[in-house]
């Protein structure tokens, strides 16, 4: 059966796994940086390990009110299904990363957030231009987040974690929607580069694309609604039907929203 965890939500955290693979852009200051309307990054070592590091922060900022958080190297390497040593070196490099996330082209430097060391992991704390995102009047916006998604194999399978973090969103975001379980192939994939992939279609597109969907067997399955696709345009234009593994629609949040999409 699959768990379900819950995470801290809101639009920035929903930019930060577009600019996994995103192109460096110069700004304001003429600096190289990955960017959204409402994110930069100026360091460009952001990728799968970092977002499921973030993630992670999110986890345990989910679980209290306050504005900060502590994740212990044990509890990620539990999380992550890795050893503490792997742990370790994982969260080394994000952490930093992650105390440089800022609101894009500002007269002066403001951060999301600040990560200090602390025994045995790092403190993260929350700035308020990050709670400022965040849903309902002093209240966290959070979400159901599938526990295997942060156990995905990322050497075997690097897209899989992006792919079900997409969906995950994709999923609440639309509960009580027509749309709710149907996503189009260019709704998962459309940040993550294979817009200037050419040629060799099946083997450098589909094949990848159904393996690391497939990874994530533990939390969903999923149909073609339009068969399976012979060429890029139709790749990216295709629907997939998504049947999630027991999501937990009795969550009182989740109740909430539905209730509130069926008023």
């Amino acid at each position: 059966m699959t768990e379900y965890l819950t995470i801290c939500q809101n639009r920035i955290c929903y930019d930060l796994g577009t600019l996994v693979t995103a192109d460096l852009v110069e700004d304001s200051w003429g600096e190289k940086c990955l960017m959204t309307d409402l994110v930069a990054l100026p360091i460009p070592l952001w990728n799968s390990v970092s977002l499921r590091v973030f993630d992670g922060f999110m986890i345990k900022a989910a679980e209290t009110s306050e504005n900060e958080c502590i994740l212990k190297t044990a509890e990620f390497a539990v999380l992550c299904d890795i050893d503490l040593r792997a742990a370790t070196r994982q969260m080394q490099i994000p952490c930093n990363v992650i105390a440089g996330i800022s609101i894009p082209n500002q007269n002066t430097r403001t951060d999301f957030f600040s990560v200090d060391p602390v025994r045995g992991g790092r403190r993260m704390i929350l700035q308020e231009p990050f709670l400022r995102y965040s849903q309902g009047t002093n209240a966290r916006g959070v979400m159901p987040f599938p526990a295997e998604l942060f156990k995905v194999n990322m050497k075997h399978t690097p897209m899989a974690y992006l792919y079900g973090r997409t969906l995950a969103y994709h999923k609440f975001m639309n509960l009580g929607k027509t749309n709710e379980d149907i996503i189009r192939v260019e709704s998962i994939c459309s940040y993550f580069g294979y817009d200037r992939m050419n040629g060799a279609f099946t083997r450098r597109l589909l094949e990848p694309f159904i393996r690391n969907m497939d990874a994530l067997s533990d939390i969903f399955s999923y149909e073609w609604l339009d068969g399976l696709p012979k060429n890029y345009e139709y790749f990216l234009r295709s629907r997939l039907k998504i049947t999630w593994h027991n999501y937990p629609r009795d969550l009182k949040y989740v109740a909430k929203r539905l209730k509130k999409r069926r008023v």
